[in-house]
């Protein structure tokens, strides 16, 4: 939508920063897809704001991302600004797409042996979190157990932000699924502290690795525990001794990664 300058400066502020922000999310959105960039709407802009004092510190900033010749500090310009704007307007975005270069990264789409095991995880955050890890890792697939909470959930969906449908989520008997894998030559491993675990740093991994991640208060059933082929605990120093559960399921997955992807 095209302004004239006195109807630009009798919109309210919020308002103001909100047609701003809809110009500036188009650019971004433009980089990411590595699609050709306008930049005619954003220097029209430079000439409605100029000289307005409540706009003097978005001006600064904008004339800095028109100048900008780095495409990658060009986008990091333009979705702080536009993050910014957002907040200014009173409605801020939650994060709904990664923010992701073509070529950014080498050993995409690469899928692992590894399996996760979800064995009555309480949280759906971190059941969002969990699989977005896994997604971001090349996990084979996630297997949800008990009470743990699917994508079917709200919550899950909103955490996992949309990773949930690039990485394969299914829901199984905890014992069927420790039975089945074990005949197709899986190791299962629960992931706890318990007397005899193995310290994360001392372990390696076999190619078909399966790890069971338990309930946020009491951890892996017992039962569940005598199936393991061995349990895994990653070393702390901290006074806690604890941590998220989805934390730990990162630190697990990347530490598998590191050893077994070449």
């Amino acid at each position: 939508m095209k302004f004239t300058k006195k109807k630009f400066e009798k919109l309210p502020y919020k308002t103001r920063c909100n047609r701003l922000a809809d110009s500036l999310r188009i650019v971004r959105d433009d980089l990411i897809e590595n699609r050709n960039v306008n930049l005619n709407d954003l220097k029209d802009f430079t000439l409605l704001i100029f000289d307005l004092e409540d706009m003097t510190n978005i001006f600064i900033n904008l004339q800095s991302i028109l100048t900008e010749d780095d495409s990658r500090v060009l986008l990091e310009k333009i979705h702080y600004l536009y993050i910014y704007l957002k907040e200014e307007t009173g409605f801020s975005d939650s994060e709904k797409q990664y923010i992701q270069i073509k070529n950014d990264t080498t050993n995409k789409n690469i899928t692992t042996y590894l399996v996760l095991i979800l064995e009555n995880i309480r949280s759906s955050f971190n059941v969002g979190s969990i699989i977005r890890s896994a997604e971001c890792f090349g996990v084979k697939q996630v297997i949800l157990c008990g009470i743990t909470p699917g994508v079917e959930n709200n919550s899950v969906k909103k955490t996992a932000k949309n990773t949930e449908n690039h990485v394969e989520i299914i829901r199984e008997n905890l014992n069927i699924t420790i039975a089945t894998l074990k005949d197709d030559g899986y190791m299962i491993y629960g992931a706890e502290k318990t007397t005899g675990s193995n310290k994360l740093t001392e372990f390696s991994f076999p190619k078909k690795t399966a790890i069971i991640l338990g309930n946020e208060e009491i951890g892996i059933n017992q039962e569940t525990i005598s199936l393991c082929d061995g349990i895994i605990e990653i070393p702390l120093v901290g006074n806690k001794n604890s941590l998220n559960v989805a934390s730990a399921a990162s630190i697990m997955i990347y530490e598998y990664n590191r050893q077994v992807i070449k």
